[in-house]
């Protein structure tokens, strides 16, 4: 049975250490991983397309280290290959509202949860064909409008949503802020991320 040892350790409470790989070249995920809990392979602003993204991955569960993907969409059709490159999470961008939210959670769980489409050779040879059973995805929505702020306890209470990853840059510009503008430099940044963050632990 297929074991997402990096969603099991934020479950268990445990932090995780990781950082972001903006180029798609295997060679860096097997040279630079060792010691690291997981790589954020980067498909909305880093150099990366699905054949990119397919090295990388087999780069990634040789060395070990679990994955996060971002994809540059909400869409089935963007989401729905992403998740069958069979990443520890997938972080969805620009998620504003609960009814986003819950679109998002539908494209990447099978029924009765969602509507995700079954059937990937490679995950089938990889974790077996009972991997709609099986799967073990986190999934991840980004918190990075003023919107979303606002909507952040309704947006993590979604079923599905597991988790809120604070965009700061965004953000920023939600506000009428340099992007960039991080939670030192601006007091509206600083009240968005403390409210994200209680929203994301009142639901653990």
């Amino acid at each position: 049975m297929y074991r997402n040892e990096f969603y099991d350790k934020i479950r268990k409470g445990e932090t995780v250490y990781g950082f972001s790989v903006n180029y798609p070249h295997p060679v860096i995920i097997e040279t630079i991983t060792e010691g690291w809990d997981y790589i954020w392979l980067d498909a909305q602003h880093g150099h990366m397309s699905y054949p990119d993204l397919m090295p990388c991955m087999i780069a990634a569960e040789a060395v070990g280290i679990g994955t996060i993907i971002r994809v540059p969409g909400h869409d089935f059709s963007v989401v729905g290959p992403i998740a069958d490159l069979n990443p520890s999470a997938i972080m969805i961008p620009m998620v504003n509202n609960a009814k986003e939210a819950k679109e998002v959670s539908e494209h990447l769980h099978f029924p009765p949860l969602g509507h995700r489409s079954f059937w990937n050779t490679r995950i089938v040879h990889r974790v077996g064909g009972d991997y709609d059973q099986t799967q073990d995805l986190m999934v991840l929505a980004q918190i990075e409008t003023a919107e979303a702020v606002e909507n952040a306890e309704e947006i993590i209470a979604t079923e599905g949503i597991d988790a809120l990853m604070f965009g700061p840059s965004d953000l920023a510009l939600s506000y009428g802020l340099r992007p960039g503008t991080g939670r030192h430099g601006s007091e509206k940044i600083q009240a968005a991320a403390e409210r994200v963050i209680k929203a994301a632990k009142a639901v653990g």
